[in-house]
């Protein structure tokens, strides 16, 4: 999903998007949204994206996604 963000192809990071749901078993779905929020220059709503995540998902859950983050350049290194 990153990738098409990236390359500018919005439709299919959303079509990408609209697979995942707040009830999956990993923070996939509010990480989709942050990137999202990322990538249209909304960094207040991709934090408050997150911070949801954060208060839901345990931190070993978010690492992966973090990383993802971290290295597009949208999160600051942990």
């Amino acid at each position: 999903m990153i990738c098409k963000l990236r390359q500018g192809d919005l439709a299919g990071a959303k079509a990408l998007q609209a697979k995942f749901d707040p009830f999956d078993d990993e923070p996939v779905y509010y990480f989709a949204n942050a990137a999202v929020a990322y990538e249209q220059s909304n960094e207040e709503d991709a934090k408050d994206w997150l911070r949801s995540a954060e208060n839901i998902y345990r931190k070993d859950q978010l690492d992966i996604y973090l990383d993802a983050m971290i290295e597009v350049g949208w999160v600051d290194s942990l």
